[in-house]
């Protein structure tokens, strides 16, 4: 719907009717608007981490396992016997014994218990990451869908302007073909349907990024990142893949397979098993007679506990390598992403001196002033100024996402303190409450 800033309406009935000029009515209408239309930043947007079930329940484990008792004892057992001789009650022997944990093996259970922590540290590491960069992921998609929208709305303006020339020259009996007329027809409805779809997936994203539904807010674009910031970012970057959640992670896992072998070597050179008190009680002679002390001692063998250890080393060689495998996968698609973005960066710096070159907005101006001016003509060099407009909003997008897939794999947007890379001054992300 169009609106003329210079138009009238009517106020009053019969003869007391009163004309009012509404420019300034219609301004202060539509600062109301745009005032009540709250703007939100990306860091806020980020800032905003509620912790979710999952994170909640992570965190019930890491808790558990830093403040509950993890290590292996002294004692492992504490066993207390009796024994009727000749089902003679007058004759009645009784035997204490404490099996014993070496110390060796409650070594090994202490660095099992770490590494235990560690893996689920990773894991939490891991999962909140992947809600981070679904919360980028949302962001750069409302950022560049809000001006996508905008794009097909002005298309929209010119694709009615060209069926409003149609129409008229139409009417005129004016060279006219109905094909054109159709095209036109056809390009209003399929940029409809593209517009509604924009729109409802802006509106979801909106729901999903803001908490406080009740109140619509618009992305505020001031301060968005450059490209050429994008680029300065990620040259910075020296690869490390400690950094990267997902890598610690399976490293943990290899130290904990490593522990678990440890633990079992441990356990099999155990030397003393128990120790033990016995009273006879048969022949009713002194007490330091009767009793009498014991200690049961182990003898390792080659083959003690063969088949657990070889288990457990198969396992430390499994992790080992599923860590050398994601080792080279993430490299490879660090690698890759690096040469992706500097494609789009260079197919981007193309498209941009391309148009400054062309220059069709002075062309657009030149032609006006010009006095010989066609109305099809003169949409269709608008036309082509979008077009370029949108190939370009495509290609930065993405870069965006190429830029946001590095800072993923390289394990910067984790890192504390936790950093804006969508701010064009890669602000701070304050703590969420």
């Amino acid at each position: 719907m169009r609106v003329c800033l210079f138009s009238y309406f009517r106020m009053g009935r019969g003869k007391g009717s009163i004309y009012l000029f509404v420019p300034f009515a219609f301004f202060i209408f539509c600062s109301a608007i745009l005032l009540g239309q709250n703007k939100v930043t990306s860091t806020q947007l980020l800032s905003d981490r509620p912790v979710s079930k999952v994170d909640s329940l992570q965190m019930q484990n890491l808790y558990f396992l830093k403040n509950s008792p993890q290590n292996l004892p002294l004692i492992e057992k504490l066993e207390f016997r009796t024994e009727t001789d000749e089902l003679d009650f007058g004759r009645q022997e009784y035997l204490f014994r404490v099996s014993l944990n070496g110390k060796k093996a409650q070594q090994a259970q202490s660095h099992l218990n770490q590494n235990n922590i560690h893996i689920y540290e990773n894991q939490q590491m891991v999962y909140q990451q992947e809600e981070l960069k679904k919360k980028y992921t949302d962001i750069i998609d409302w950022y560049y869908v809000d001006i996508a929208i905008q794009l097909l709305k002005e298309k929209r303006v010119l694709l009615e302007d060209k069926k409003t020339i149609f129409e008229k020259m139409m009417g005129n009996a004016t060279g006219f073909d109905i094909d054109d007329y159709l095209k036109n027809e056809e390009a209003l409805q399929t940029l409809g349907r593209d517009l509604m779809r924009l729109e409802h997936y802006k509106m979801r994203l909106v729901q999903q990024l803001i908490l406080n539904k009740e109140m619509f807010s618009e992305l505020e674009k001031e301060g968005w990142i450059s490209v050429s910031q994008m680029q300065k970012t990620i040259s910075r970057i020296k690869v490390d893949l400690l950094k990267n959640p997902k890598y610690s992670q399976q490293l943990s896992n290899a130290d904990f397979a490593k522990s678990e072998y440890d633990l079992k070597e441990a356990e099999s050179e155990k030397i003393i098993d128990f120790v033990q008190l016995k009273y006879a009680g048969r022949d009713k002679l002194d007490l330091q007679r009767e009793l009498s002390l014991g200690v049961g001692i182990n003898i390792p063998t080659k083959a003690t506990a063969r088949t657990k250890l070889n288990k457990a080393a198969l396992e430390i060689y499994d992790e080992k390598y599923k860590a050398r495998l994601l080792e080279m996968g993430l490299l490879e698609k660090i690698e890759d992403s690096y040469a992706s973005f500097g494609g789009l960066k260079n197919d981007y710096e193309f498209l941009q001196k391309n148009i400054k070159e062309n220059g069709l907005e002075n062309v657009l101006e030149k032609y006006m002033n010009s006095g010989n001016v066609h109305p099809l003509t003169l949409l269709r060099v608008k036309e082509s100024i979008l077009k370029n407009q949108k190939l370009l909003l495509k290609i930065e997008q993405e870069l965006c996402l190429d830029y946001l897939r590095i800072l993923e794999l390289t394990g910067q947007l984790i890192q504390a303190p936790l950093v804006n890379y969508l701010s064009e001054n890669l602000e701070l992300i304050p703590a969420s409450n």
